[in-house]
C-alpha cells in the first residue's frame, strides 16, 4: 500500500528517515545522522505535506494496518525554489529508504514512480538526484528511469588548512585566473 505523506505521518517519517541518514553515513555520505539533520529533513516533509512547496513524501506499507517500511521524498528545495531549466521546473530527489528485510522486491522503483506522479501533478517537470560513489544499485535504478548524467559532485573540506597551500591546486587556480603559477 502506497500513500503520499500527510502531517500525521511525522512519526513514520522520523523513524524511516533516521534509518536513511544512518545508512547514508555508513555508505560514505558526509551528512551526519544527527537530530539537527533529521529535523531539517522533517521541515521539508512538513512543507510538502502541508502544500507550502511542491513535492511530496511517499510511504509504503506491506499491509493496511502495518507500519510503513519504506519512504521516498523529493520536491522543491525551499521557499521559493523553482529552478527553471531546459528540462522545465526542476526539483530534488532527497532520497529513498527501504528497511533491509523488504529490499529486493521492487519497492523503491514503485516509490519513485509514485513520487514522480505526485511531482507531475504539482507542475514539476524533472528531478535531480545524487547517487553516492560506489552505489552500483543506486546507479542501476537511476539508469532504469532514463536519467541523464550531467555532473560529478566534488566536495572540498575547508576544515583542512593544507588545501590553501596545496601546490597542485594553487597552480591550477593560477592557471584558471591567468596568473603565473609562481605564488
Amino acid at each position: 500500500m502506497f500513500w503520499t505523506g500527510v502531517l500525521e505521518d511525522r512519526p513514520h517519517f522520523l523513524r524511516l528517515w533516521a534509518g536513511f541518514l544512518d545508512e547514508q553515513r555508513k555508505s560514505g555520505s558526509h551528512v551526519l545522522p544527527n537530530l539537527k539533520n533529521l529535523y531539517m529533513c522533517l521541515e521539508h516533509f512538513e512543507n510538502y505535506a502541508a502544500g507550502r512547496i511542491r513535492g511530496g513524501t511517499v510511504f509504503y506499507s506491506p499491509g493496511d494496518e502495518l507500519e510503513p517500511v519504506a519512504v521516498v521524498m523529493g520536491g522543491d528545495r525551499g521557499i521559493p525554489d523553482e529552478w527553471e531549466t531546459d528540462l522545465g521546473i526542476m526539483a530534488t530527489l532527497w532520497g529513498v529508504y527501504v528497511e533491509p528485510e523488504y529490499r529486493g522486491q521492487g519497492i523503491a522503483i514503485k516509490l519513485f514512480r509514485e513520487l514522480f506522479r505526485v511531482g507531475l501533478e504539482q507542475g514539476i517537470d524533472s528531478i535531480d538526484t545524487c547517487v553516492l560513489a560506489g552505489n552500483q544499485h543506486g546507479e542501476e535504478v537511476a539508469e532504469a528511469f532514463g536519467t541523464q548524467f550531467y555532473a560529478r559532485q566534488f566536495i572540498v573540506s575547508l576544515q583542512h588548512p593544507e588545501i590553501l597551500t596545496n601546490e597542485r591546486a594553487r597552480k591550477g587556480l593560477d592557471r584558471e585566473i591567468g596568473g603565473s603559477g609562481n605564488g
